[in-house]
């Protein structure tokens, strides 16, 4: 399910509705032809360097710093 919020089709991978055998197939057919597409690997590269524990921890810094700063109703 976190794959949706991540996955860009055909930018950084490529998705199919769950149940949707037809759409499944067709984008297994599109990764397997775009592989080692240059443009693909580094999007997904770089999708992947944001959702390390690090990454996750500083937004959530960024998001703490943020409340801090708003004001309480």
């Amino acid at each position: 399910a976190a794959a949706r919020q991540h996955v860009r089709h055909g930018r950084n991978g490529f998705v199919a509705a769950s149940g949707d055998e037809t759409a499944f197939l067709a984008a297994t057919a599109q990764a397997l032809s775009r592989w080692n597409a240059p443009d693909l690997r580094t999007a997904a590269r770089t999708t992947a360097a944001g959702l390390s524990w690090n990454a996750i921890i500083e937004q959530f810094e960024r998001e703490l710093a943020g409340n801090a700063a708003a004001p309480t109703v």
